[in-house]
């Protein structure tokens, strides 16, 4: 009885939101609710299970022992919550989690698919995101000049050229990352290729399921919204959408507004390739053609090509750097880091930078564990990582090269055993609490391997990435 009235007074003073029972997966259930007979196209109609929640499944709720969120300590990236033994777990991630509603309040992103039902629909939209201020709209049908809008504080619309006009499925398929995931889906399209597409915190993710291994190169129509906008392929290999605005003090700046990551290939049989580009021709001022163009040596029928459509967001900086490439121009803006030695960007390393310990104010001996979690996208999990601690200032806009970071002891270590990477940071994290100027913190981290041979390297998700969230956990006395 004492627990459950000390339960019931945090759920009114501090405001617990109770998400026990959740799922990660949706609860979808179908019927159609149209068809037009001469296209034979149906739509889905979408009910969302109640019981859902966006950033952890029911089992790791259960297992973690997550009663409740702490809705005053929740930010734009992090969220806390008590626990049935009394303590806390804070997690930090990458990116945001949540967007701050028209009332100012913090609204948790997600990113399940839903019908349309307000204008857009008159625009041929069908299917859109649950719940984010950043919104994929996808219609009914794909065309030359019908395609997916990404809508937010700026918008563009993406467009597959094709010969036809392919209609939309709704299905379930496992992702890039073998995930699970409602899709909406147009098959077919020239005859070479299957378009799927789903919603992430930045906008779309979208994967092309390649039926013609003969075809290496994909063409899209980018539409703008403003045709002021800049469009520039960036030295790492990805799109930016930028216009120039005046900054508080009355200067002019240019402003990334949205990204179009370059593309990444999996074979049929796993194998991960970064080596593809994105070719860009100017069709009139608001209106481009973008060439994907992936690595001939491994596609295969089956093969899938994972680009991302984005609108910016702040997130938790990190900056990946090379030898090969030591002023690597806005690097951070790009989802993967090649961590090892290729022959393409030479030796790699990630500098990583948190900002939560100074802002909850955490103490060294409240601190019961922390771990900093990322993903491997490659099929080498018998690798050796480690963290060691960065002693001095990082650019975290421009991926300067320089092999003479001072750095201190050695954070972690993990010898992986599958993708997901899970690195125990609990020491780092209590020195973190007793600097008290916060730089210890700023600096951060860098992730590199413990022994870096020639040809040996991983692709790792980079905090900007919208396919797997990378998160800190502490958790709290």
């Amino acid at each position: 009885m004492r627990i459950n009235k000390f339960v019931l007074c945090l759920f009114f003073i501090i405001g617990i939101t109770f998400i026990y029972g959740c799922e990660n997966k949706p609860d979808v259930v179908i019927s159609n609710i149209s068809q037009e007979e001469s296209f034979q196209f149906t739509e889905t109609k979408i009910n969302l299970s109640e019981d859902y929640f966006e950033l952890l499944s029911n089992e790791e709720i259960s297992t973690k022992g997550h009663i409740g969120i702490i809705d005053d300590l929740t930010t734009d990236i992090s969220i806390v919550f008590m626990n049935k033994d009394k303590t806390k777990s804070l997690y930090v991630y990458s990116s945001p989690i949540n967007y701050l509603d028209s009332n100012g309040k913090y609204s948790l992103i997600d990113t399940r698919i839903i019908n349309v039902n307000n204008k857009m629909r008159e625009q041929n939209y069908i299917y859109t995101i649950s719940n984010s201020d950043i919104i994929p709209y996808y219609p009914k049908y794909v065309s030359n000049s019908q395609g997916i809008l990404i809508n937010g504080v700026y918008n563009y619309k993406i467009c597959p050229i094709i010969n036809d006009e392919i209609y939309s499925n709704y299905e379930e398929h496992s992702n890039f990352i073998d995930e699970d995931k409602n899709m909406i889906v147009y098959n077919n399209i020239n005859n070479k290729y299957d378009l799927r597409l789903y919603p992430s915190n930045l906008g779309s993710n979208c994967e092309i399921i390649i039926d013609d291994a003969s075809t290496n190169e994909f063409l899209f129509n980018l539409n703008l919204s403003d045709s002021s906008s800049i469009i520039e392929i960036q030295p790492g290999g990805y799109l930016t959408i930028s216009k120039v605005e005046k900054d508080k003090k009355g200067n002019d700046v240019k402003n990334i507004k949205g990204v179009i990551q370059s593309p990444l290939l999996k074979s049929s049989s796993g194998n991960i390739s970064y080596k593809n580009s994105i070719e860009l021709k100017k069709i009139n001022d608001s209106t481009y053609e973008i060439k994907f163009i992936i690595d001939k040596d491994i596609i295969d029928i089956g093969s899938v090509l994972f680009i991302s459509f984005e609108l910016r967001r702040e997130k938790q900086p990190d900056n990946a750097i090379y030898s090969k490439k030591p002023n690597l121009k806005y690097a951070y803006l790009k989802n993967n880091s090649i961590v090892g030695i290729s022959d393409d960007y030479g030796i790699g390393r990630v500098l990583i930078r948190y900002k939560f310990v100074k802002y909850y104010s955490l103490l060294a001996d409240t601190i019961i564990s922390a771990s900093y979690t990322t993903y491997n996208i490659s099929n080498n999990v018998d690798t050796s990582y480690k963290l060691v601690s960065v002693l001095e200032d990082w650019c975290s806009i421009t991926g300067n090269w320089n092999n003479k970071y001072k750095t201190g002891d050695v954070t972690s270590v993990l010898k992986s055993q599958n993708q997901t990477l899970i690195f125990d940071i609990t020491n780092e994290v209590k020195k973190w609490c007793e600097d008290k100027t916060g730089l210890a913190e700023h600096n951060g981290v860098m992730l590199r391997y413990v022994d870096e041979n020639e040809g040996d390297y991983s692709i790792i998700l980079s905090n900007d990435n919208t396919l797997f969230r990378v998160v800190t956990e502490v958790k709290l006395k």
